[in-house]
C-alpha cells in the first residue's frame, strides 16, 4: 500500500452539543488525513474534544457538519444500520478502560470482533492465538481479565483491535491506566504490531513521551486542531 494512501480523512468536521444557552462547540472545522502505516498522536487539555474527535473518526458518532472518509468511503452519508459494518471491517478500537468481557478468557475476548462479523470460529481461534503470541500473552490466553495485570489487559485490547486487520486503529489514552515505563512499552509494541499488519494508528493521549515514537503530533484545544512542528 502506498504510504500516501489516505485511510482516514476528516474534512471540515464540526460537532455541537446542545442548543441555545446550553450549546457547546466541541469541534470546529477539523481537517485531518491519516495515511497508510502512519502513527499519529493527538494531544490537548482535558475537555478539548479529543474523545469526540476519536468517536467521530471511528463511526461511533456523527458530526454536526463536515465529512468523514474511511478508506475513501464517506461514512457521514451512511445510515446508522451500515455503520457497525464499517467499524467491524475497517476500524480497530482500543478504549481507555479496555472494555474486556469479564466472563471470557483473553483468547475469547480477542476473537469477539471476528465472531460478531460472522467469521468461522476455527480460523478466528487461529488468528487470535497468533496475535496473542505476538503480544507476548501466549501463556495467559486462558486467563480471565481479572487474572491479568493492567498491562496484560491492555495487550489483550490491542490484539482484539487488530483481529479484523483494520485500516486504522484508534487508541483512546492507551497508557492512561499504566505507569510510564510499561505504558511506553505497550505503545511501542502496538505501533510495531500494527505496522506489521499494514494498518495505521491514531493515539489520543496526554503522554508527552509518546511524541518521540510517532510520525506526526497534533494539538487539539477549544475544538480546533493544529499540527505541531
Amino acid at each position: 500500500m502506498n504510504k500516501m494512501t489516505e485511510v482516514l480523512k476528516l474534512e471540515q468536521v464540526s460537532k455541537v452539543y446542545g442548543k441555545g444557552h446550553t450549546k457547546v462547540q466541541a469541534l470546529t472545522n477539523v481537517n485531518l488525513s491519516i495515511y497508510a502505516k502512519e502513527v499519529v498522536l493527538i494531544m490537548g487539555p482535558s475537555g478539548s474534544g479529543k474523545t469526540t474527535l476519536l468517536s467521530i473518526a471511528g463511526a461511533l458518532m456523527k458530526p454536526t457538519s463536515g465529512r468523514v472518509f474511511v478508506d475513501e468511503l464517506d461514512i457521514t452519508k451512511l445510515s446508522e444500520r451500515r455503520l457497525p459494518q464499517v467499524r467491524r471491517e475497517h476500524i480497530g478500537f482500543i478504549f481507555q478502560h479496555f472494555n474486556l468481557l469479564s466472563n471470557l478468557s483473553a483468547w475469547e475476548n480477542v476473537m469477539v470482533p471476528r465472531l460478531l462479523a460472522g467469521e468461522e470460529r476455527k480460523e478466528s481461534e487461529e488468528i487470535a492465538l497468533k496475535l496473542i503470541g505476538e503480544l507476548g500473552l501466549g501463556r495467559r490466553k486462558l486467563h480471565k481479565p481479572f487474572q491479568l495485570s493492567g498491562g496484560e489487559q491492555q495487550r489483550v485490547a490491542i490484539a482484539r483491535s487488530l483481529i479484523n486487520n483494520p485500516k486504522v486503529v484508534l487508541a483512546d489514552e492507551p497508557t492512561g491506566n499504566l505507569d510510564s515505563k510499561i505504558g511506553q512499552k505497550v505503545v511501542e509494541r502496538l505501533i510495531r504490531v500494527v505496522e506489521d499488519h499494514g494498518g495505521s494508528v491514531v493515539i489520543v493521549s496526554h503522554d508527552e513521551k509518546l511524541a518521540d515514537v510517532v510520525d506526526r503530533v497534533f494539538w487539539l484545544e477549544d475544538g480546533k486542531l493544529s499540527q505541531r512542528k
